[in-house]
């Protein structure tokens, strides 16, 4: 029994040691500062507002002066969600961000926002299940419940693989 106490006692101890430590070295460093902004370096070509996604000269990385074409009746269906999708990276064919809409129970549309024009581009069938696409590839494979369905990026828009090349 004295045993367990002495073990109980030490474990108390080295936990108040600790503790008080923590208190009694805390170095001024690392201390946030009185008006709550940390001093981080600013890359060059940026100013502190427009590293500030509240700021007012704030523009999203990536492609500052595109604007996203919303003249197809899709695009004002999904403004929203194309708008913040539009300001994320790119993940398929280089520069294009490709986004993935519900249209309802197991189904999926994708459409591809292009980063360097801002025109927005349709892939032709749904999806029953998912897409397959990379950043480094023009292909997108979308996969149903029958068949996969393989499209590539041409010049105007998505035209199916025919796998002849």
């Amino acid at each position: 029994m004295q045993n367990k106490n002495n073990k109980i006692i030490i474990v108390f101890l080295i936990i108040l040691v600790l503790v008080l430590g923590y208190f009694l070295f805390r170095t001024e460093e690392a201390k946030a500062p009185e008006d709550g902004i940390a001093n981080i370096p600013i890359p060059s070509g940026f100013t502190q507002t427009n590293l500030n996604p509240n700021g007012p000269d704030y523009q999203p990385q990536g492609h500052p002066s595109i604007s996203l074409d919303m003249s197809s009746p899709y695009a004002q269906q999904y403004k929203t969600q194309f708008t913040q999708e539009f300001s994320q990276p790119a993940n398929f064919n280089g520069h294009f961000r490709l986004v993935e809409i519900g249209c309802g129970s197991n189904c999926q549309m994708y459409y591809a926002l292009d980063q360097t024009t801002g025109k927005i581009y349709k892939v032709p069938v749904a999806a029953d299940h998912e897409a397959t696409f990379s950043l480094n590839s023009d292909t997108v494979i979308i996969h149903g419940a029958k068949s996969d369905y393989s499209y590539f990026m041409g010049p105007q828009g998505f035209e199916p693989d025919t796998g002849s090349d």
